[in-house]
């Protein structure tokens, strides 16, 4: 402004919420993360694209859900929009072999026109307030609008019944593919240049302008056997498949109190505290490894959401980790001063704890101790908010933590 020049200055600027990983923020130091190159690798880009953009968050911080990023691309491009223009390119290609000529509209053609129109100025208003999500929106209900008229009309009856209405019926369809391709331009730009080239346009899709949505169509444009625009998607078939550690939740806790265990001999109860996620107790074989006064105030690492189990008669809610070698010695694993509650995660591990462990699944985590006493998982380092977690006492390079 101070430039007195004609400089385009922001006319908005807005600001979103956060996005987050399967309800957890994103941390690329715990590995909850997806890389650009990994989801590249298994995606297709628009795809990505479509659910970054339809679940934004603009007003309120949104999930990156894998279930919702796969029923969103199955029920919403494939279903919805890639259906559709494959359905209409489909049916001509096969049945005309090119755009076919406009003839006398009747109310029908003439709603569908004017719905074009209506749709393509809320598209751009939202737009151009920067309400990506809500313009987004208005264009996919123009694809369901473009099914509901093809529907109706029936065309694989008209090619039997009135040709010249059929020819019809599909160059509306071509025209709302047209103007598909345009406001989908901004959002999904591959598969919007793809439908441009069928369309039999030369120039790439970028470089059209927004009016081009209404343009006149190109009859007699030949028309190629179409390609899906989008791939149906499956969780099975596309994700990387899961590390058992991501499923388990390790947190720091403190030993607030110890008793003996009025049925066991070996077995001490104890009181810890987890912070945030309350006070519980723990039933644990320690008594000849430690008295009660070395255990009292440490901080250790337990197994949070492991399935709930009756000791002796008293119920056990979680289970500490411990390193034993050949030898017989056993120590506890040290997270250091972190805070009660906080998580113990590997870099590089998605962090993804089910609500209830099964003992079997958390037998599949084969633990150890590695170098200068730190604890391991598949090479990889176990750490608190406070550095790497070590064993309380000295115990042999590959000692079983259980």
């Amino acid at each position: 402004m101070g430039y007195d020049e004609k400089l385009s200055l922001p006319y908005d600027i807005p600001a979103n919420e956060y996005l987050r990983l399967q309800g957890e923020q994103f941390s690329k130091s715990r590995g909850l993360a997806i890389w650009v190159p990994d989801i590249l690798e298994k995606f297709d880009v628009d795809a990505i694209r479509y659910y970054l953009s339809i679940n934004m968050p603009e007003n309120k911080d949104t999930n990156w859900m894998w279930d919702d990023f796969i029923a969103k691309n199955n029920d919403e491009l494939v279903g919805a929009y890639g259906n559709f223009v494959h359905r209409v390119v489909m049916f001509t290609q096969k049945n005309f072999g090119q755009i076919p000529n406009k003839g006398t509209l009747d109310k029908s053609d003439k709603e569908a026109i004017k719905k074009i129109k209506e749709i393509a100025d809320e598209v751009s208003s939202s737009i151009e307030k920067c309400n990506f999500k809500k313009g987004l929106r208005a264009a996919m209900s123009l694809a369901q609008f473009g099914n509901q008229y093809f529907d109706q009309n029936q065309p694989w009856k008209l090619i039997k019944e009135d040709k010249k209405r059929c020819e019809n019926v599909l160059h509306i369809c071509f025209k709302i593919v047209n103007a598909l391709a345009v406001l989908m331009q901004s959002y999904l730009p591959y598969s919007s240049d793809k439908i441009w080239k069928i369309l039999g346009h030369k120039n790439q899709i970028e470089k059209s302008k927004w009016d081009d949505a209404f343009e006149e169509l190109k009859v007699g444009a030949k028309l190629e056997k179409p390609q899906l625009l989008f791939k149906k998607l499956s969780l099975q078939d596309f994700m990387i498949e899961e590390d058992p550690f991501s499923k388990v939740d390790l947190r720091v806790a403190k030993i607030l109190d110890v008793k003996d265990h009025p049925k066991a001999d070996k077995l001490y109860m104890m009181q810890v505290d987890l912070g945030g996620l309350g006070k519980r107790v723990l039933v644990a074989g320690m008594k000849q490894f430690y008295t009660k006064d070395e255990i009292k105030g440490k901080n250790i690492v337990i197994v949070a959401n492991l399935r709930p189990a009756k000791i002796r008669g008293v119920e056990s809610k979680g289970m500490l980790l411990a390193a034993e070698d050949n030898t017989g010695i056993v120590s506890l694993l040290n997270p250091g001063d972190a805070k009660p509650g906080s998580e113990v995660y590997i870099k590089g591990i998605s962090r993804e704890p089910v609500s209830i462990l099964e003992f079997e699944e958390f037998k599949k985590i084969n633990m150890t101790i590695g170098e200068k006493q730190e604890a391991v998982y598949d090479g990889k380092k176990l750490m608190s908010e406070k550095g790497k977690i070590v064993t309380d006492k000295k115990v042999k390079k590959g000692a079983e933590i259980k």
